[in-house]
């Protein structure tokens, strides 16, 4: 009996502590009733403290330190409720939804605890707010007018309270110089959630205090999401201390009035925090007509685009911190006293700090949920939280995700949504190829609108600038390309696994595919991900019944296991790109018989298997740098009934190995019904003439490459979608096309071209042609061509480079000039490599509006650029070229030659653009002939071709 009674005591405490846990859970929806009840009723007194304020104020009282506090509070407090009755809104409405059950206890009981919390403040708030005296007389020595520390009056500003802000100084420092500046009146603050800006625009309140400046009012106002111009108007009245009386029963346009009288003439900065649409200001009576008065409006939000819509004058965006910043700031939060508890603390603790990269908000989140973990392995605990399921990591699920979350969900539609949390498949800090993104995205038929893949290319481009501006994609290493922000993408996964109750994306990356034998997660994924570059064999008959996306790419793979796909017979989108070893692809890929979107660019895959021809729903063949590919084996594309995209970019099936012949290639692409959109290199007469026979090829045609052939580019009379066209060693004159293939360059020196009339026609007049996409051309060791001519029928084109062309004289002639000052409008980069009789790139002089570098090397007649004083205007700031070559040049004017100069420089290499970097030939393929120039070429010479091919 005597164990009996603490046994009772302890299961009568762990019913009380159920029951108090259920009771968060099962009472929230009237949690959030009373909340709203009470909340109402704190907004009425303070309403009426408000009214008793501007009563006393015009009678030259000034209001207590204690009612400002009070009325502080209650601000604070009114943004709180409102973000938790609006989660609450929506966990009711999931609620009646399902089954009246919450899809996450734990959510639904955090949530209801942080009711719970505001309840009681609210209910605190409402008991303090019975003041008997609310001001003082203005002897006393709390003011509402604050004067600055130099003596300046200003009405309206209070400091906020504000943690130490780190790493803001120089945006801070941008904005007070914007303050400074009469024509800029409106400054936009965006960037990513939890970046620091309503922090910054705390900071520029606080500096008022201290700081000299002509302001005489400052009105901060939080807008929120749901901004309305009334509520925007009712804050301003309020803060302006204007009697309720005098504007509550008012409409829109006069409250308008009112602010307006009561502004004009006044040198006011006006703070508007939270800001997720165009709010217009006029609307509200901001007086902002006349910019001599010195007023300024300072606003933030998530969206550059709402910064456009805005007319801010100047747009700052809030990034994330550097390394050194956002270490300085996690040790704030961590403190230096859990640091130094253990030696290997500080090592774990910068590894924590950089999975937060740079976020402030998650650094301080993150930081103070372990400042009393002073034990190593709750350290490395949490690293693998973070790494493995972030949202499970303390507060991050609660504090973090949900904040950002309000980006997605403010994105427009469910298009761009499901899009968006589709670059979570892709691994931390990798840089994502926008076209390879948008094809992928076409592939799982998120662009089905379109029924053109160019047009849903362009739209998916358009989604990828939007997500841009709304911060939640950011540039790559160039613009070609995009990243997510590593907390971004975890806020991604978080959404698409259903807030972590479900494992939809499935992600094994680098180091981590070990794992995946034993993950029972397989049976859930509905897109999975394998990234690992030290793996080579992947797990064995994975069950996947529910996966319609699988990628695996940049594994060490040789091989897939024998009935690797046997569980997944309802994938759509399989990409195996950039398996730089895979050699073949199994014949049981046949079994995929729902696929829809193939990619195997960059493997050594030798041949297609024969059972591919079973793929009868493939839509999108991806098969670009495919160096080793000897084989497409016969009516195996014809098969592809449905096949819309077929891309053979940089890869080719030269004449003489065992395959079917390109020309057979082509046959067969031209008779399939669907087909939109084709990347072909050609390197045979017979393929050639095949293409051209063809204008629904021709304008299916997006890359093309021609090699070791006789033809005329006048020739590609239908090629209107054409980006890129690259023209490698053929015989572009029609009167040798009975001759063998013009042989290499042997050292000896060319005859010199004659400008007879007869041989200038070679390339006629191209007025006919439609290349008006155009915009990336190479022409290399071509022979018999005088001019580029059929250029001035492509007024995209943005590069052009031109290199060991024996007999080329001018780019564009006299006679297709005709004083066209549109020809090379859009042109960025020029190259003219080793051309020794070019004389002329264009008659006269063209203002170049576009252009940016010029590279010319080994062209020792070209005595004279095409520049004058329009072209100074350019956005030229490089051209590199022989010293020797650039001090003859003739200008015709000392101005256009001064300005001109002072961008010259000496290429490091003659055979290498300024800015080459890491090439697809240094990836480890053993013999690479993307190019087929011969191993006896210089290597450099290769090297420079391809990256121009991949980057132009």
């Amino acid at each position: 009996m005597d164990i009996v009674g603490p046994i009772l005591d302890i299961v009568t405490k762990l019913c009380d502590c159920i029951k108090k846990y259920a009771m968060y859970i099962m009472d929230l929806e009237e949690t959030m009733s009373s909340l709203r009840w009470e909340m109402d009723g704190l907004e009425s007194i303070s309403e009426d403290v408000r009214q008793k304020v501007a009563l006393e104020q015009q009678r030259h009282m000034v209001p207590k330190r204690q009612v400002l506090d009070w009325l502080s509070k209650v601000e604070t407090a009114e943004k709180e409720v409102q973000e938790i009755l609006q989660q609450g809104a929506e966990e009711i409405q999931q609620k009646c939804l399902g089954n009246g059950c919450p899809k996450n206890c734990r959510s639904t009981y955090k949530l209801g605890k942080r009711g719970t919390k505001a309840l009681n403040v609210v209910k605190d708030l409402r008991s303090k707010g019975d003041f008997d005296v609310v001001a003082h007389n203005q002897l006393d020595p709390v003011s509402a007018v604050n004067i600055t520390s130099a003596g300046k009056q200003t009405e309206g500003l209070h400091e906020m309270p504000m943690e130490k802000d780190i790493g803001l100084d120089s945006t801070s420092d941008e904005v007070w110089k914007c303050l400074v500046e009469d024509q800029i009146v409106i400054i936009g603050l965006y960037g990513m959630g939890g970046a620091g800006k309503t922090t910054l625009l705390k900071r520029i309140n606080n500096e008022l205090l201290k700081k000299n400046h002509a302001f005489d009012l400052v009105m901060w106002v939080v807008a929120s999401k749901q901004a309305r111009v009334d509520i925007i108007q009712r804050n301003i009245l309020t803060r302006l201390h204007v009697p309720a009386e005098s504007w509550r029963d008012k409409n829109e346009d006069d409250k308008a009035i009112q602010i307006f009288q009561l502004l004009m003439g006044r040198k006011f900065i006006f703070l508007l925090d939270d800001l997720w649409e165009r709010l217009d200001l006029s609307k509200v009576g901001i007086p902002l007509q006349n910019t001599q008065h010195g007023c300024k409006v300072v606003f933030t939000t998530r969206s550059e685009e709402v910064c456009g819509k805005m007319e801010a004058h100047k747009k700052i965006r809030v990034r994330c911190l550097t390394r050194q910043m956002a270490w300085a700031l996690f040790q704030e939060k961590v403190g230096y006293d859990t640091l130094n508890s253990h030696p290997d603390i500080p090592g774990l603790a910068r590894v924590l700090a950089q999975e937060c990269d740079g976020l402030p908000l998650a650094l301080t989140t993150i930081g103070r949920a372990m400042a009393s973990r002073k034990t190593p392995f709750e350290w490395q605990h949490a690293i693998q939280v973070l790494r493995t399921y972030p949202s499970r990591f303390s507060d991050m699920g609660d504090q973090v995700l949900p904040i950002l979350k309000f980006s997605y969900d403010s994105l427009p539609d469910e298009t761009i949504k499901r899009c968006f949390l589709y670059c979570s498949l892709f691994p931390e800090d990798y840089e994502i190829v926008n076209d390879e993104l948008v094809y992928l995205w076409m592939g799982e038929g998120f662009l089905k609108d379109f029924s053109e893949p160019q047009a849903a290319r362009i739209h998916g481009l358009y989604i990828i600038e939007t997500l841009k501006l709304v911060c939640l994609l950011e540039d790559g290493g160039c613009q070609a390309k995009v990243k997510m922000h590593d907390v971004l993408r975890d806020m991604a996964l978080w959404i698409a696994c259903e807030y972590g109750s479900k494992n939809r994306f499935m992600i094994l990356e680098y180091g981590k595919l070990e794992e995946a034998n034993d993950a029972s997660e397989f049976k859930e994924a509905e897109r999975m991900a394998f990234w690992s570059k030290n793996v080579s064999e992947l797990p064995h008959s994975p069950h996947c019944p529910s996966v319609v996306t699988c990628f695996i790419r940049e594994c060490g793979l040789e091989k897939f296991p024998v009935g690797f796909f046997q569980y997944m017979r309802v994938i759509k989108v399989l990409d195996l790109s950039d398996n730089e070893y895979l050699g073949v692809l199994p014949a049981s890929i046949s079994n995929l018989a729902a696929l829809e979107y193939l990619n195997i660019s960059k493997t050594r895959l030798k041949r297609l298997p024969v059972e591919a021809a079973r793929l009868e729903k493939l839509r999108y063949l991806l098969m670009d740098f495919m160096a080793c590919l000897e084989e497409i084996p016969m009516r195996v594309i014809s098969s592809f009934s449905c096949l819309q995209v077929f891309r053979m970019n940089y890869s080719c099936i030269y004449e003489g190995r065992k395959a079917a012949s390109l020309k057979d290639l082509i046959k067969q692409l031209d008779q399939l019904k669907y087909i939109n959109e084709i990347g072909v290199y050609l390197c045979s007469n017979g393929s050639v003439k095949k293409f051209i026979s063809s204008n629904r090829l021709q304008r299916c045609s997006r890359y093309l490459r021609i090699e070791n052939c006789f033809f005329q580019p006048s020739e590609l009379s239908m090629t209107s979608h054409l980006e890129t066209l690259q023209i490698y060693r053929c015989s572009l004159d029609a009167r040798k096309e009975s001759q063998q293939l013009i042989p290499e360059a042997t050292g000896e020196k060319p005859h010199q071209p004659t400008l007879e009339p007869k041989l200038k026609q070679v390339i006629p007049n191209s007025r006919t042609t439609s290349l008006h996409s155009l915009n990336q051309v190479i022409i290399y060791r071509c022979r018999g061509i005088t001019n580029l001519n059929f250029l001035v029928d492509a007024p995209s084109i943005q590069t052009l480079w031109v290199s060991f062309c024996q007999t080329l004289v001018e780019l564009i002639s006299e006679v297709e000039a005709e004083g066209d000052v549109s020809i090379f409008a859009n042109l960025r980069k020029l190259r003219l490599d080793n051309v020794p009789y070019l004389s002329s790139i264009y008659p006269g002089a063209l203002p170049f509006p576009s252009l940016e570098e010029v590279y010319v090397i080994e062209c020792p007649v070209l005595s004279k650029l095409p520049f004058d004083h329009r072209t100074m205007k350019s956005p030229l700031s490089l051209i590199q070229g022989d010293p020797d070559w650039f001090h003859q040049l003739q200008w015709g004017d000392t101005a256009v030659e001064s300005h001109f100069r002072r961008y010259f420089e000496v290429p490091s290499s003659k055979r290498c653009w300024p800015e080459t970097r890491d090439l697809y030939l240094t990836r480890g393929l053993s013999r690479i002939e993307v190019d087929g120039i011969p191993d006896a070429e210089i290597m450099h010479e290769r090297q420079d071709l391809v990256w121009a091919s991949m980057n132009m």
